[in-house]
């Protein structure tokens, strides 16, 4: 506890993911941390901080914050995929995204010329994996170049 000012806290809770780093550009597993905050006079705690939420690349460390609506959203999910399943769904991402490379296509999220390609790529990964919320994330994360 600090004696006078704001006392922060950053708590690593793990595994969170998979993202394109906005820094280094690839895409690498994430942590998510949470930072705390304390105000502190004379040691005594006046005021408590929301605590934060920051997705952390295991690459290079750049942290990206979660807004609240995003952090519902993901406490929406039934479950987050595991490294083991999401290493497999992104090995079968990188896979067909060479077969369609090799056949000139090059798929990119938000383009309207897409959108069924996607979707057929959302729809079978979604039978296999049983969880649509958190395979829509890694499909719009692999195919957001």
């Amino acid at each position: 506890m600090k004696f006078f000012g704001i006392d922060s806290k950053q708590i690593n809770k793990g595994y969170f993911g998979v993202r394109r780093c906005s820094q280094c550009n690839q895409i690498n597993d994430v942590n998510l941390v949470d930072l705390t905050g304390t105000q502190c006079v004379c040691f005594f705690p006046i005021k408590k901080y929301p605590t934060r939420h920051f997705l952390v690349c295991s690459n290079c460390g750049a942290a990206l914050e979660i807004n609240e609506d995003l952090w519902n959203y993901y406490n929406s999910y039934p479950y987050r995929f595991d490294k083991k399943t999401t290493d497999e769904i992104v090995a079968t991402l990188d896979v067909i995204d060479q077969d369609l490379k090799q056949q000139g296509v090059n798929i990119k999220c938000g383009e309207e010329k897409n959108v069924n390609s996607l979707n057929m790529i959302f729809d079978s990964l979604c039978k296999k994996f049983d969880n649509p919320q958190n395979v829509e994330e890694l499909v719009s994360v692999y195919f957001s170049k």
